[in-house]
Parts: C-alpha cells; structure tokens; sequence
C-alpha cells in the first residue's frame, strides 16, 4: 500500500533535495512538499497522510510547535524532525512533538531506510483506534529524555563513562531505579554498587543504557485501575528475559554488540503487553476473559483474536516509531514467530525466542509453561541441539538470583 509523506521546510532548495532523494521510492511512497508550517497545516486539512517530516527552525510556527499541531489534530501521523540545527534547546523542545530528530545533511541511504521501515511500522497494528491510540500516547512521544542523552553522549569520541553517569545523575528517581536494579540479584554483583558511575564500570554503558530505557518506560505507564495487571511481574520476567538472551548469546558469540542487543531486545520484549494494560484497558480484559475461557490459547493469540494484533506488534510498533535499531525491532516484533523474520543466522532474535521459552519453562505458571519453542526454527539456524545447553546456563542463572 502506498505511503503518503508531507515533507516540510522553509527552504526550497532543500524539498527539491528531498524531492531528488525520494524519487526512487515512488512505487512505495507518495510525496507532498510545503513551503513553512502553515502551508503544511493547510495541506493537511485536506489531504491523509501517514508520516511529516518537518525542519526544526522556520519562520512563524518552528517545527516542535508545528508537530505538536500535528499530534493534536493528527495522532497517527508519525512525526520527524529533519533539522541543521543541533541548539540544545531546539532538540529539547521537539521531545514532546516528535518520534524522531535526525540531523541534517542526512545521507540519502539513511533516510530512504528511515521512510521504508516508517512504511513497514504502519502496516504492524491495521486497526485504526490503536494505531491513533499508540500514536497519541502524550507521555512518551519520543525516545525517553535520559535515553537519548546517553546515546548522544556516546557519540562524542572524548565521553567517559563518569560522563554517563553524570546524565543519570541529573534525574535522581532514575538514578534510585538504576541503582536498586545494578544492586539487585540479577546481575549478582560481589558488592554494593552506590553511584551511577560505578555502576556503568562494573555492568558496561550498554547494559546501563538498557536499563535506563527499560526503567523510563515502565515508570511512565502505570496500568488502567479496572484490570488486574501486576507491573512487578512484567518487570521480573522482562530482566529475566534479558539476563537469558545475553546469557544465550553470550555462549554463542564473543560480539558486545550481539550481547547487548540481545539484552536490550529481551527487557523490552513484553512492553506491548503495559501499552494494552495501560491504554486499552477494555481490549485487556476480553483478552484475559478469552484466555480464562479457552486455558489452550496462548495470551498473543488471545491478543490477535480480540485485537488483531498482538503486544509483539504493538512493541514494535513503538520501537519503530523511535527509530531503535532494526535488530532490536525485529526481535521484539517475531520472538513468538521467529520463522517469519527476514534475518538469517543467530542473532538477537534467537537469543530473545529462547530465552523467553526458557524463561516460560522455568516458571511455576501452568499456562506461561506451555509456550514452545519453534523448533523448525532453531534448527534451520543449526542451533535447536544447544537448547538444553542453553537452558541449564539459564536455570543456574535463574538459580543465583
């Protein structure tokens, strides 16, 4: 299905350099320009479309106040800024208005990935009340604040890990989150850990920049008060989940990058499940009113018979919107339906689908126990034969904390 895309800008030459990176996309997208904010809105009022990119610094309406229309009167729109400008200020005003700030000049490969997955997000959830629902959530419009802090830290050559630790520092109820969690038995450290920067010498900034994101979203979604849903359950089975996949990955590979995707994919595999609780909490409880009906279904295919869709889709969907890597959003998105992933080889999504069988396995909960492994799956990756390898490294791990 074609994609409508509004690109805005105050400066001609730049749409025409838009105009020049897009034509290769036509058969995927259809592009619209406008010349400022307010040509955009007039354009808009007219016309449907699925994704604004806009510049940060114009004349009259500038970009974050531009978006923030948009998110008002068009919460489905995925919202983008593409901005020369870098001023602090400037980026911090387009965190409640925009999904995601890329920096201008944008390579034309960069871009045309960013529009083409964009494309790709929009089908994951087809129902249009969640889609406006999810797009809509007012509280995490883009990547959490303190997240995206650190990765632009990190992008500086010269940042230091005390320098990472500074930027926690600065939100002291994250700082207290972090802390509690480096300190607690998930990661059996041999001593207490009592500031942000040792934590990041003794777990790595990865592992702290996961947790930091991890802990911004479950903290900003607190869940319907009609549905019984228990966040410190979701959030013991998430770092589980986590703690395994690297744990996996770690047996299989010496690649950092690879264990930390892993990680982060692992934390963050579940969220979906917080969105619905949280923001659809009447498609909630038909799910679990189907699952207390039917003890066989599995609770995504509950999910997908109610809704449509599913909490691994609805996760992505969220990922995507804030341009996470796509090997963090195709893990999420399959780790129920590895085989219908495009990637081949062991990668974060295998670590992420069996972590989460073993985590089930290992559980108490009859039903969560159930979950299988996509054998077919494991074993066109040549691994199925280290699954019991696997899930002894995971029980002793389990065992520990």
């Amino acid at each position: 299905m074609t994609k409508n895309i509004l690109f805005v800008d105050d400066d001609e030459q730049i749409l025409n350099g838009l105009r020049r990176v897009t034509r290769p996309l036509r058969e995927h997208i259809a592009s619209e320009y406008a010349i400022g904010a307010k040509e955009a809105l007039d354009i808009m009022s007219t016309r449907h479309f699925d994704m604004v990119v806009s510049d940060m610094k114009m004349p009259g309406l500038n970009g974050a106040a531009f978006l923030l229309e948009v998110k008002k009167y068009h919460p489905d729109v995925l919202r983008i800024v593409l901005s020369g400008h870098s001023e602090e200020q400037l980026i911090l005003e387009s965190l409640e208005s925009a999904h995601q700030y890329l920096v201008k000049p944008c390579k034309p490969d960069v871009l045309k990935a960013i529009i083409t997955r964009a494309c790709h997000i929009q089908d994951l959830v087809s129902d249009e009340n969640i889609k406006n629902t999810l797009s809509g959530i007012k509280s995490i419009p883009s990547l959490p604040q303190l997240y995206q802090e650190i990765t632009e830290a990190l992008k500086n050559p010269n940042a230091t890990l005390d320098d990472v630790g500074e930027i926690i520092n600065k939100d002291p109820a994250m700082c207290a989150k972090i802390l509690q969690l480096v300190n607690s038995s998930f990661f059996g450290l041999r001593r207490e850990v009592t500031t942000t920067g040792d934590a990041v010498k003794m777990l790595g900034i990865n592992t702290v920049k996961t947790l930091a994101l991890t802990a911004c979203v479950f903290s900003e979604f607190q869940p319907d008060k009609k549905v019984e849903f228990s966040i410190g359950a979701l959030w013991t089975h998430s770092i589980q989940v986590g703690t395994f996949a690297q744990c996996i990955a770690d047996t299989e590979s010496d690649d950092p990058a690879l264990s930390a995707n892993a990680f982060m994919a692992g934390m963050l595999h579940d969220i979906g499940k917080l969105l619905i609780a949280t923001h659809m909490p009447d498609h909630y409880l038909a799910i679990q009113q189907l699952m207390k009906a039917n003890v066989e279904i599995a609770e995504h295919e509950a999910e997908k018979e109610v809704m449509g869709t599913t909490h691994a889709q609805i996760a992505a969907y969220l990922l995507g919107v804030w341009g996470l890597p796509d090997v963090i959003f195709e893990a999420v998105l399959y780790h129920h339906e590895p085989s219908e992933a495009s990637q081949e080889g062991f990668d974060a999504l295998a670590a992420v689908h069996a972590a989460n069988y073993i985590g089930h396995k290992l559980s108490p909960d009859s039903r969560i126990s159930s979950h299988a492994a996509d054998q077919e799956y494991l074993a066109g990756l040549g691994c199925l034969d280290r699954l019991p390898e696997w899930t002894e490294a995971c029980a002793k791990l389990a065992k520990n904390q």
